[in-house]
Formats: C-alpha cells, sequence, structure tokens
C-alpha cells in the first residue's frame, strides 16, 4: 500500500474531512469558521515515540522496521494541514443550511429526536442531505446515500450504516416530494 489515501476517493477523503470538521464544531459548539482559522481541525500525531523500539533490555531506541509501511501512522498522514474546496464546501454548507437540513432529517427519523442521534451519525446525515439538496448532477441521490453509509460503516457504532440508509431514504422521498410541489 503506497499510500493510505489512495484507498479513499477524493470526494470521500473531502466528506470525511467535512464529517471531522462538523463533529468537532458541534462537540465543541465552536462555528467552522473558527475551526479553520485557529487551525484546530489540524490531526497532530506523535507517533514519533510510537515508531520507535528499544533495543534489548536497554534505553537505546531504534526506527520501527515497518514504518514505511505502518497502516497506523499512514491513516494520521492522510490528515495533513490541507483541506480541499469540497471539504470546505460542504461543511460551510451544512453549517448555513442547518436549520433545514435537520427538519427534514427530524421528519425522516420517525420516532428519533434529532438531538438523541449519536454526532457521528448526525453529521453524515447531515452531509448527505446537504449533498441531495443541492441537486448537483455530480452528486445524485444514490452516490450520496451510498457514500454516507460506507463512512457510517468506518466511523460510526454498530447500527449506524442501517439507521442512516434508512433515514436517507426517507429524505429522498421528501426532497422528491419538495421538488414536484414546487
Amino acid at each position: 500500500m503506497s499510500d493510505y489515501l489512495d484507498l479513499f476517493s477524493a470526494r470521500t477523503h473531502a466528506r470525511i474531512m467535512a464529517l471531522r470538521l462538523l463533529y468537532q464544531s458541534e462537540l465543541t459548539g465552536r462555528l467552522v469558521s473558527d475551526l479553520l482559522a485557529d487551525d484546530a481541525y489540524v490531526f497532530k500525531n506523535e507517533y514519533e515515540g510510537l515508531c520507535q523500539e528499544p533495543i534489548g533490555n536497554s534505553d537505546v531506541m531504534r526506527d520501527c522496521p515497518n514504518f514505511d509501511t505502518c497502516e497506523y501512522r499512514l491513516f494520521f498522514d492522510q490528515y495533513g494541514d490541507e483541506i480541499d474546496s469540497y471539504s470546505l464546501d460542504i461543511a460551510n454548507g451544512v453549517e448555513e443550511d442547518k436549520g433545514a437540513i435537520d427538519e427534514l432529517i427530524a421528519r425522516a427519523s420517525e420516532h428519533w429526536d434529532i438531538s438523541r442521534m449519536p454526532v457521528v451519525d448526525r453529521s453524515i446525515a447531515r452531509i448527505a442531505t446537504w449533498e441531495m439538496l443541492r441537486n448537483s448532477p455530480e452528486v445524485p441521490h444514490s452516490v450520496a446515500i451510498h457514500e454516507a453509509v460506507n463512512i457510517a460503516k468506518e466511523y460510526g457504532g454498530d447500527d449506524s450504516s442501517m439507521f442512516v440508509n434508512g433515514v436517507l431514504g426517507e429524505i429522498t422521498k421528501l426532497v422528491v416530494e419538495q421538488k414536484a410541489s414546487v
């Protein structure tokens, strides 16, 4: 594996970066723009100390022989200091349209108050809903849902992907109904 990021498409990576920003924004109560201004979103990883092994019983350390292929290091290296424009579009768009997005999520998720949803699931659903509301030919509803479900499998809980899939399926119906009534 030459680069951990190669496992993801650029758009998937952008969605994951947006998820990180939205998650951090929600947990800290700070605006996305404030997180960006302070570089608070950057994953600082101090793996250097973890990527050394003692030689025998001494205090002398040597670099890990697996450093170049270490999945742990490669995972954290993919989250450098750069955020692409699509990540910013998503995070800022979700933040700007949160009222309308949350209203759709609340209508689609019967018996679930949006505030009771896990933050990761809620953020993933917001990202996909924002993409569906944009009605971009580049991101059909089915692609937004598929991406959200896959991200939920990776970053959510055991039932997150099923929950996100169900909510977004209902949101698709609501968005189509809204378009028909306009």
